[in-house]
């Protein structure tokens, strides 16, 4: 997986990417992640000021979460929180499909 990180108004040293890394790992063993790009951003003017967006690339549909806290680890745990979210639904959904799929098929082998 490569990792992409953009900071704009925080300390580079603060947030290493391996932290960055080792944080989507957890992510990364549930799905396939091409490319990881990570923009965390400090607002001097603005309450909650930090801000974390997060984009995965990954095969079919790619990945995005965002979110806003008054610390840097806050606001990426929120985007983790948002990402982990985000693949329960697509999985559930898949589950979904799957058992519709055996509904529909058992029906039509019953009517015939």
């Amino acid at each position: 997986m490569k990792t992409t990180v953009n900071r704009l108004g925080v300390l580079v040293s603060k947030y290493p990417d391996r932290w960055i890394a080792a944080r989507l790992a957890g992510i990364a063993a549930r799905r396939q992640i091409d490319e990881a790009k990570v923009r965390i951003l400090r607002h001097r003017d603005r309450s909650p000021a930090c801000e974390v967006s997060i984009q995965l690339v990954t095969p079919g549909p790619d990945l995005f979460s965002s979110g806003c806290d008054h610390t840097v680890m806050a606001a990426f745990d929120k985007a983790l929180a948002g990402l982990g979210s985000t693949l329960a639904e697509r999985s559930a959904k898949r589950e979904r499909r799957v058992k519709d799929r055996r509904v529909a098929r058992r029906r039509t082998a019953k009517v015939a």
